[in-house]
């Protein structure tokens, strides 16, 4: 469902400020509690912009969510040291734009 058919259905909803680096616009019913960040990664590329990396479960980080690359954070859990080294990688091997629109990208799960 797309941001656009969203803000379409719902129509009392305002957008209010955000911070420019999050991948979300943030959005408020008038008079009710709490807001709804809504992310459009399709036309609304914020890649070259985004500073998120992701630890998972298993102790993997994903430098993108949109793509299949993991870093094993646990083989670097030696030192300070390793663990920085584990993290600039992970920074250093972000992509630069996601491949969603590419004929045979497959959504991770």
């Amino acid at each position: 469902l797309s941001n656009s058919r969203i803000l379409e259905k719902v129509k009392n909803l305002e957008e209010i400020d955000y911070d420019k680096g999050s991948p979300s616009r943030y959005y408020k019913i008038k008079g009710a509690k709490g807001k709804i960040g809504l992310i459009n990664p399709i036309s609304r590329h914020f890649c070259n912009t985004c500073n998120r990396i992701r630890l998972t479960a298993d102790g993997n980080i994903k430098p993108c969510l949109h793509s299949d690359l993991e870093i094993d954070m646990k083989k670097h859990l030696g030192s300070e040291e390793e663990i920085y080294e584990g993290l600039l990688e992970a920074v250093n091997r972000k992509p630069s734009q996601h491949h969603i629109n590419e004929e045979g990208y497959d959504p991770i799960k």
